[in-house]
């Protein structure tokens, strides 16, 4: 996948797409359906795991142990759904 400095995206299966045009469509059909709010954010690592797993060890998510359980999702969205991008 290549980025243009025009903010084009283009790979194999897109051939051209303006991601700020492609977030504004998707906001706006959100809206339409009804949404309060929406945003669109990269498909990454979060930069908040080191805190959540400091909260863990602590026990202050109590009786709610599936967010242990479900650390590795909430590492990465790749975990969760393999392929996703943004």
């Amino acid at each position: 996948m290549t980025t243009s400095s025009s903010g084009k995206r283009s790979d194999a299966r897109h051939p051209s797409v303006d991601i700020a045009e492609l977030t504004a469509k998707i906001k706006a059909e959100a809206i339409r359906l009804g949404f309060d709010a929406v945003g669109v954010c990269r498909a990454g690592r979060a930069n908040t795991l080191e805190a959540l797993d400091a909260w863990l060890a602590s026990g202050y998510n109590a009786g709610m142990a599936y967010l242990a359980r479900r650390r590795e999702a909430y590492e990465h969205p790749e975990h969760v759904l393999p392929g996703c991008r943004s």
